[in-house]
Formats: C-alpha cells, structure tokens, sequence
C-alpha cells in the first residue's frame, strides 16, 4: 500500500489535506493497537535476554559464595523452567518464542559454569561447538529465525577460534593468507543461498531481514578481503577479486532481474564505490597531496552519484504498473 500511496500523491490524487486520512485508512501510519503490540514484543524479547544475562552476572558476582552444587542447581532450574515455558505456552507464541531464546542462552551458560568449574582443559572453541551442537535440534525445531541468527553466530566464533588454535596450513582450502576471513565468507554465503532457496516453500523464512542480515555479513567479509588486498598490496589478490566480482555479478542477478530488493542492490553498490576508491587511492599514491585528495573526493562523488541515480531509477520501475 505504501507504494501505492506514494503514487497517487506524486500525481496529485491524494492532497496535502488528505494524505494523513489516506495513511490511517492504508495502514500506513501505526494504530495504538499496533504500538501496544510493537511494546509488547519488545519488553517479552527485553525481559528474556535480561533474565538469561542477569544469571550470568550473579554467577560472575557470587562466585566465590556459592557451592558447585548451588550453581549447578540454579541454572539447571531455570533453564528447565524456560524449557517448560516454551513447551506450555502454547497459545501464547511471543512467550515461547522468547524462552526458546533463553533456553538456547542457559545453554551456554551450563557449558561455561561446566568448563569453570571442572577445569576441563578444553579450547574456546569447543566451548562454541558443543553450545551449538547440543541447541541445534531446538533449533530446527522451533523455526525460530532469531535461534537461527544465535546458530550461525555461535557458527561463525567456532570457525574463527577453530582456525586461530589450530594452523590454517593444515586445510587444502584455506592454506591462503587470511583464512578465517575466506571461512566466515564460504559458511554467511552458503547461509544465505540455503535460506534464499528454501524461503520460497518455507513461510516462516520468508521475512526480508534475515536475508538481509545475511547479505550483509557475507558482502562485509568479501568487501573487507578485497579491501585487505589492495592495502597492502598483495600478490594474491587476483583470487579475491574475481569472488567479489562474482558475488556482485550474483547480488545483480539474483535481486535485480530475478527478483527486486534495492536493500541488497544498495549494499552491492556500497562494497563497488569502497573498492573502486580503494583500488584508485593505491594507484595514485606519490602524487601532490593536494591532486591526491582532489582525485578522490571527485570519485567518491561520483560514484556516489551514480550509484543514487541508477537505484532511484531501479526504484522507478518497480513502481510502474
């Protein structure tokens, strides 16, 4: 509806005297039963990450006052608790759906309070593994898309301290400089062709935002490969490049001919101008200070510009009927 509106206010059906009666009646502007149902959600989401954060807290304060059995037992009775929650609150979603997040949070506290208090000899990063492990049943059975983001991030520590425990030169594919840029970028990429893929049959998937986080996170990783590269003007950076030409090549087909997400398209455009700058920046080095600064400004103006110009254009066409 939104669109809708914009257009008939562009050709002057809906007035500057109506366009506020025309926002209730699109449901454009939020009812005070939409605010009350926004505030909702967010103390419910407040209210369970303070609860899960609050247990950590006491155990770091009190650690020394309490007995293994009283710590083990405390934990062990809430996470329970927002296990039976979850299970009991059938009715009510937001409750579950927020003691989902808790127990999956207990979890992780359980496995730390374990490693502390037992002195295992374990690494960091079986701490992260096994935490996400033990939670991925609840997980996948909760279709939950923010236990998913919980599940791809404790995903990503566990590659990151993995890789930085163990020599990279261990792995065929990863024995490149950078690795754990390069695992972070294969695990987010892979993510989001899965979730892509797997959002058009599955409707609980098909909220624009993790694609979006997603996108990001991937885009991020590569643009920053790149980036690295052209610095410290490496030797390897043929191999990056043509990753981050093809990722843009996919971003335009995927987002632009096959399906419009300017979110996505704006993103593409964002990593284009910081490479472009980036990779003239190190071709001019040595030059006057003041030509130098010159030059670069006058990219990043006009990169910016176009790259406005041809998504406000993209956004035009979207419009048309």
């Amino acid at each position: 509806m939104r669109k809708e509106l914009v257009d008939l206010v562009e050709r002057g059906i809906v007035t500057s005297d109506t366009i506020e009666r025309a926002k209730e009646l699109a449901e454009i502007k939020p009812a005070p039963q939409a605010w009350v149902h926004f505030f909702n959600q967010l103390f419910v989401w407040l209210g369970s990450l303070a609860f899960s954060l609050s247990l950590i807290f006491f155990f770091a304060y009190n650690w020394a006052d309490l007995s293994r059995f009283a710590k083990f037992s405390l934990i062990e009775t809430c996470l329970i608790v927002s296990v039976g929650v979850y299970i009991k609150a059938e009715r009510h979603k937001l409750v579950a759906n927020a003691a989902m997040i808790a127990s999956c949070l207990l979890v992780g506290s359980l496995l730390a309070l374990f490693g502390q208090t037992y002195q295992t000899g374990a690494d960091t990063w079986q701490l992260f593994a096994s935490w996400l492990v033990i939670i991925t049943p609840w997980v996948v059975v909760a279709r939950l898309i923010p236990a998913w983001v919980l599940w791809l991030a404790l995903s990503n520590i566990s590659i990151v301290l993995y890789l930085n425990t163990f020599s990279a030169n261990h792995f065929l594919l990863f024995s490149f400089a950078d690795s754990d840029s390069w695992a972070l970028f294969l695990l987010n990429t892979g993510a989001l062709c899965v979730w892509q893929s797997l959002s058009a049959s599955h409707a609980w998937m098909q909220k624009k935002w993790m694609l979006h986080l997603l996108g990001t996170a991937s885009g991020l990783i590569i643009t920053y490969i790149v980036w690295t590269s052209l610095l410290n003007s490496s030797n390897d950076i043929v191999m990056p490049m043509l990753v981050w030409g093809a990722s843009l090549a996919s971003v335009y087909y995927f987002y632009r001919r096959r399906t419009l997400d300017l979110f996505m398209l704006s993103s593409g455009c964002l990593s284009l101008v910081l490479v472009t700058v980036t990779f003239i920046a190190q071709n001019i080095r040595g030059i006057d200070d003041l030509a130098y600064f010159l030059i670069l400004t006058t990219v990043v103006i006009l990169s910016g510009l176009i790259a406005a110009v041809w998504l406000k254009n993209v956004q035009r066409e979207e419009r048309r009927p």
